[in-house]
């Protein structure tokens, strides 16, 4: 199953998965599947324990670049990479149960979100 998380605006961002829209998105405009997405300001932590590698395929639809952060086990942001407009990247570095983070141009952040623990691949397309 393929996820995709998008940027409905520079703030807003909404999980959907491949070939559905975002009807009957829950309260905040959010729909979604295989990840788990949270406020910034939250502190979360990836955690270990499951050695099940998930694909993580990330577009960059928008017209800036946007910031991919990981969160490491103690919650510190380690920026992984930033992805300029109209890009995508592929890596399969990322496990189950480890939080992401989308940033914006000047480092803020716009959505955290955690690989679920049953995933198997993911797609974030921000837009």
């Amino acid at each position: 199953m393929m996820i995709r998380l998008m940027v409905m605006s520079a703030a807003t961002l909404a999980v959907v998965a491949a070939g559905q829209s975002a009807a009957g998105a829950a309260p905040g405009g959010f729909s979604y599947t295989g990840v788990t997405p949270s406020p910034c300001g939250k502190t979360l932590v990836s955690q270990s324990g499951d050695d099940t590698q998930v694909p993580l395929d990330i577009t960059n639809d928008t017209d800036a670049s946007i910031g991919l952060a990981w969160r490491d086990f103690t919650g510190k942001r380690s920026q992984y990479r930033t992805i300029p407009a109209g890009e995508s990247v592929e890596t399969s570095l990322t496990y189950r149960r480890h939080v992401w983070e989308a940033t914006d141009s000047t480092g803020s952040c716009l959505r955290l979100f955690v690989i679920k623990p049953t995933a198997v691949s993911a797609s974030i397309v921000l837009s």
